[in-house]
């Protein structure tokens, strides 16, 4: 039989419970992170919005104020346009029959006026 050395038993047992303690505080991390994140989406407005002749449908958004605002977007048109809103602090281009997701978080949407009316974007 060999011989048990407890020094190096008490090494690697010491080791062992460091690893589980580091992973357990990574796991912990992780989930606290995916809770904050859901319970952020979660609280999201979503705005389904389409555009096609140079008019958005609908005419008017509304959401309420000091929410995230998540637009779901579909450019009906061949020819690429550009969804800008200075309120929401948001600009993107979206290619002609595609849609896009454009996400606003909660601190651009102060206002207490929550129905805006989109403007004619520009197009190319």
């Amino acid at each position: 039989m060999g011989s048990l050395d407890i020094n190096s038993f008490i090494e690697r047992t010491n080791m062992s419970r460091s690893r589980i303690l580091s992973m357990a505080t990574l796991l912990a991390a992780v989930a606290l992170v995916s809770v904050a994140g859901a319970a952020r989406a979660q609280s999201a407005t979503e705005i389904q919005l389409s555009y096609k002749d140079k008019k958005f449908t609908p005419a008017e958004i509304s959401a309420p104020a000091n929410t995230a605002i998540v637009i779901k977007l579909k450019n009906l048109d061949a020819k690429a346009m550009e969804f800008e809103s200075k309120t929401l602090h948001v600009e993107k281009v979206v290619a002609g029959s595609t849609d896009a997701t454009i996400n606003s978080p909660a601190a651009t949407n102060s206002s207490t006026n929550t129905t805006r009316r989109p403007r004619a974007a520009r197009w190319s």
